[in-house]
C-alpha cells in the first residue's frame, strides 16, 4: 500500500503508442506500482491508448502537453492551428509546429519541463537510446540535485557522442539487455552495469501454448517491417523456398514487402500483443534475421511460447539462448546459411524438436518470468534508494 512516505520514481523516456519499447515499459510499471510512486513522462506524443499505460492506473503524461499547459501563448497558437486546419487531434499535438519554434527555444522549454519532474520524484528511471540531447541534461541536473538516475538502454549501444561519454561514470546504474551491448560502455568508467532483460506482456497465454510433435515445420517472422530487421532479405529467400513463412507486422517496407511475397509466404495484419498468443500457435519456428537488435523483445515471447528460434546473433539473443539446446544461427547476408539451418531442422525428429522446444520454455521460466525480471527492479530501485 502506498502512503506519503512511498518514494517517488518518474519513468521519463521515448514511450509511443505502440512497440517493444512500450510493452517493456508497461512491464516496468507493473513490477514497481505496487512498491513506488510512479510518474510516467513521454518525450513523444504518447496517449492513455499507449501499450505502455493502457488501462492502468498510471500517473502519466508527455511533454508536448505539459509546454501546452505552460506556455498561454504556445497553448493559443496550437489552439488556433487545430481550428484552422479542422484537425481532430489534442492542440497539444500541434505544440511543435514553424511559428512556436520561430518565437520559442523548445529545447529549452523541454529540459525546463524535465528539471520540474526531477524535482518532484527520488529517482529517475530514463527509457530510450542514449543519443538523446535531454539525456545529457537530465544526468547532470540529476546530479546537481542528487536525485539517482538510471537509464535502460533500449537500443544497441554505438555511436556515442562525446559529451555523453563523459557523463557515463555519473549514471547510478545503466541497465542493458545482454553483457555484450554493455560492454561499449566500459572504456568510460560505468558506476554500475546490470543486466535486466525483457519479459512477455502476456506470459500465461504464451506458457499455456501446447507444445507437439508436428510433422512439417512452419515458420515465422513476426515484427516490425524496417531495414535494420532483415524483412526484405527474409523474404526474397523465402520466395526460392518450399516452406510455409508466416510474417505478421507492419512498417515503412509495407508496400515493397507485400509486392515480393509468394504463394508460400502468409502476410498477416499487425498482431496487437493480447493477440501474440494467437500468432504463435500458427508457427513452430520463429525467425529473427534482424542486424541490429538489443532484445529483440519477440526472442523472449518465442521462448515462453516454446518455440525454436533461428536468429543472426544479434541482441541478446545469444545471452538467452545460452545452455539451451536452441543452437541455429545464421548470417543474413549468407543467404546459404538460412537454407542450411532449414535443411538441419527437417532432419531433426518431431520428438527432438519438441524435447529442444521444451527445453527453451524451461529455460525461459527459470530466467526470464515476469517474476524474475519485476525482482530485479525492485531490488535495484530499492538499492539506489536506500
Amino acid at each position: 500500500m502506498l502512503t506519503e512516505n512511498t518514494k517517488k520514481i518518474t519513468i521519463i523516456g521515448l514511450i509511443d503508442n505502440i512497440g517493444g519499447r512500450e510493452i517493456e515499459v508497461r512491464n516496468i510499471i507493473k513490477s514497481l506500482s505496487k512498491d513506488f510512486d510512479l510518474k510516467v513522462v513521454s518525450l513523444f506524443l504518447m496517449t492513455e491508448n499507449s501499450e505502455a499505460i493502457k488501462e492502468l492506473n498510471c500517473n502519466w503524461t508527455n511533454i508536448y502537453k505539459e509546454i501546452n499547459v505552460d506556455n498561454i501563448f504556445i497553448r493559443y497558437i496550437s489552439i488556433f492551428l487545430k481550428h484552422y486546419h479542422k484537425r481532430k487531434i489534442p492542440s497539444h499535438f500541434l505544440v511543435d509546429n514553424k511559428i512556436s519554434r520561430r518565437l520559442y527555444n523548445l529545447t529549452s522549454l523541454k529540459n525546463i519541463i524535465l528539471k520540474k519532474e526531477i524535482d518532484n520524484a527520488d529517482a529517475v528511471l530514463y527509457c530510450g537510446t542514449l543519443s538523446l540531447n535531454a539525456l545529457n541534461q537530465m544526468i547532470i541536473y540529476c546530479n546537481q540535485t542528487n536525485t539517482p538516475i538510471v537509464i535502460r538502454t533500449t537500443g544497441k549501444i554505438q555511436n556515442l557522442t562525446e559529451d555523453f561519454k563523459k557523463l557515463i561514470p555519473k549514471i547510478d546504474v545503466t541497465l542493458v539487455h545482454s553483457l555484450k551491448n554493455g560492454l561499449a560502455l566500459m572504456p568510460y568508467k560505468p558506476k554500475k552495469i546490470i543486466k535486466v532483460d525483457q519479459t512477455c506482456l502476456q506470459e500465461q497465454s504464451l506458457l499455456n501454448l501446447k507444445i507437439s510433435a508436428t510433422k512439417k515445420l512452419v515458420y515465422g517472422y513476426l515484427g516490425r517491417f524496417s531495414a535494420e530487421k532483415g524483412i526484405l532479405e527474409l523474404i526474397k529467400i523465402f520466395n526460392n523456398l518450399n516452406n510455409q513463412l508466416i510474417v505478421a507486422g507492419s512498417g515503412p517496407l509495407n508496400d515493397e514487402i507485400n509486392s515480393l511475397k509468394s504463394n508460400n509466404i502468409t502476410m498477416l495484419e499487425l498482431i496487437s500483443p493480447n493477440s501474440i498468443s494467437d500468432y504463435f500457435k500458427k508457427i513452430d519456428v520463429l525467425i529473427i534475421p534482424s542486424f541490429e537488435e538489443a532484445g529483440p523483445l519477440v526472442g523472449v515471447e518465442a521462448m515462453a511460447a516454446g518455440k525454436i528460434i533461428l536468429s543472426t546473433k544479434v541482441g541478446a539473443m545469444e545471452e538467452r539462448l545460452k545452455d539451451t539446446k536452441n543452437n541455429f544461427w545464421f548470417d543474413i547476408n549468407n543467404k546459404q546459411s538460412l537454407i542450411n539451418q532449414i535443411n538441419f531442422l527437417t532432419k531433426i525428429t518431431p520428438e527432438n524438436i519438441v524435447e529442444i522446444r521444451e527445453n527453451i520454455r524451461s529455460h525461459y521460466i527459470n530466467n526470464y518470468s515476469i517474476k524474475t525480471i519485476s525482482n530485479s527492479y525492485i531490488d535495484i530501485f530499492k538499492n539506489v534508494l536506500d
